[in-house]
């Protein structure tokens, strides 16, 4: 499956080059020595960035569908069950 997102390339010269980013997404950012290689470089930041973030999705859904299963084998052998509040830091 494919699927186009459309997103507006922002481009400012910087001395003898132009950053650019995906205004939508500031996040997707890079630079090229002319406008048409800073534009090749954005589409493939957007891309890159997009692949990430589904991937960060994936792992979410599937550690939450283990976790499930893990619960719900646990507390069928378990009748004790504590439920403690906790966070983790996790480093993007």
């Amino acid at each position: 499956m494919v699927v186009t997102d459309q997103f507006t390339g922002v481009f400012v010269k910087v001395d003898d080059c132009y950053v650019a980013y995906a205004e939508e997404e500031p996040s997707a950012m890079t630079q090229g020595r002319t406008i048409e290689e800073a534009q090749r470089n954005l589409i493939d930041a957007y891309i890159q960035l997009k692949i990430a973030r589904g991937k960060r999705e994936i792992r979410k859904i599937r550690a939450e569908q283990k976790a499930i299963k893990f619960e719900t084998e646990l507390t069928k052998t378990h009748k004790e069950t504590t439920r403690i509040p906790l966070a983790a830091t996790i480093p993007a």
